[in-house]
């Protein structure tokens, strides 16, 4: 009943390709502030409306037979399939971690399913709320804060390792380099 994290991977594949076409038609025709905006704005009403709509689902999400429903199997609200897509502000902060905590749930619930609580599920699945394990509050898993940890340690370690370096080269050069008035003198 509850879809596989493959057929998921998959969906998510395609919903970013029909992103990336998107980005490059309107890369053609805008500048990057307002290429930003209104991509984020897109991708919002992408996933919102059409996971609120009849079909349930994103482009990729109906391609690979999956639907997205609340933890009593009804169609979410336009509302709460924005809530949804915020709580996937998690997943990704977490270097997308957060998918993984599917492979370790009994339901392939990722971090944002849980926070948000919905569930992707089979287009022709048989849903029976009463055969569903109740959860009073989304939980944060050991696997989710080992991925929470391991991504801040990873921010931590592209800070130390590449950022910090690089501004050490760059105000190197600003404070060796002649300064404009040393030029008039």
């Amino acid at each position: 009943m509850n879809a596989s994290i493959w057929k998921r991977f998959w969906a998510f594949l395609i919903d970013v390709l029909v992103f990336v076409v998107l980005f490059w038609a309107l890369a053609q025709v805008m500048d990057n502030f307002s290429l930003s905006v209104v991509l984020l704005v897109l991708i919002w009403l992408y996933y919102a409306f059409l996971e609120s709509s009849p079909w349930q689902a994103s482009l990729g999400k109906r391609v690979m037979g999956l639907k997205v429903v609340d933890k009593r199997g009804r169609r979410l609200s336009f509302g709460k399939a924005s809530r949804r897509l915020l709580s996937r502000i998690f997943t990704n902060f977490t270097f997308y971690f957060g998918f993984f905590s599917a492979a370790f749930d009994k339901q392939n619930k990722t971090l944002h399913d849980k926070l948000s609580k919905s569930m992707v599920i089979s287009q022709n699945a048989d849903f029976d709320p009463n055969n569903m394990e109740e959860e009073d509050e989304p939980t944060l898993t050991l696997v989710t804060l080992v991925s929470v940890l391991l991504a801040l340690i990873f921010v931590s370690l592209l800070v130390w390792w590449v950022v910090l370096p690089q501004y050490q080269q760059f105000d190197a050069k600003v404070k060796s380099a002649p300064s404009p008035t040393d030029t008039i003198k």
